[in-house]
């Protein structure tokens, strides 16, 4: 009875915390697949969704998911980033992600994404960090940013939504249609 017992009350108390921070946060957690550890829980076709306000929201999706416990720290597998406020959205996928909860999003690998209408990859390995209270992104590694009339590749980029301001630093190369 005892370990059945345990593994039980575990099970009861990651419910309630799910339901709590479904409330709490106004979060919509969803998830094929569940598998609790000691400190681990393991969840297969993660996808979580955090409405901010009426007009903005992101949600953070994967094939696979492992929320740490002990460091508020969930590790995912072909990670998918959506941001979405009011007609801008931001869309970002990565090999692999790590999401501190509440702060922010670090993405490694190769790192392909959408902000509205511009495309943005990188060309190696790369190291992405996104800062959910500050909203700034910075790419560290070979970027290129592309739309319909030209590209601008640099060695890392940072993008303050706030300020919409858009940094390219370290070997910067411009090409676009009608630029002197």
């Amino acid at each position: 009875m005892g370990k059945s017992f345990r593994y039980l009350l575990i099970l009861i108390v990651f419910v309630v915390l799910i339901s709590f921070v479904n409330s709490y946060f106004k979060s919509k957690i969803k998830y094929k697949q569940l598998n609790i550890k000691k400190d681990v829980i393991s969840v297969k076709q993660f996808e979580m969704t955090k409405r901010i306000s009426d007009f903005e929201f992101y949600k953070i999706s994967a094939k696979e998911a492992k929320y740490y416990k002990n460091n508020n720290r969930v590790d995912l597998v072909e990670c998918d980033l959506f941001y979405k406020k009011g007609d801008d959205e931001l869309k970002l996928q990565s090999n692999k992600c790590t999401y501190y909860l509440e702060e922010k999003v670090i993405l490694n690998g190769k790192i392909v994404g959408k902000f509205n209408d511009i495309s943005l990859r990188t060309i190696d390995e790369a190291i992405g960090v996104y800062r959910v209270k500050t909203k700034l992104l910075e790419v560290d590694g070979k970027l290129v940013i592309e739309d319909k009339k030209g590209y601008i590749k640099s060695n890392k980029v940072i993008y303050d939504y706030n300020k919409n301001v858009l940094k390219f630093l370290g070997n910067v190369e411009v090409s676009y249609e009608g630029v002197i």
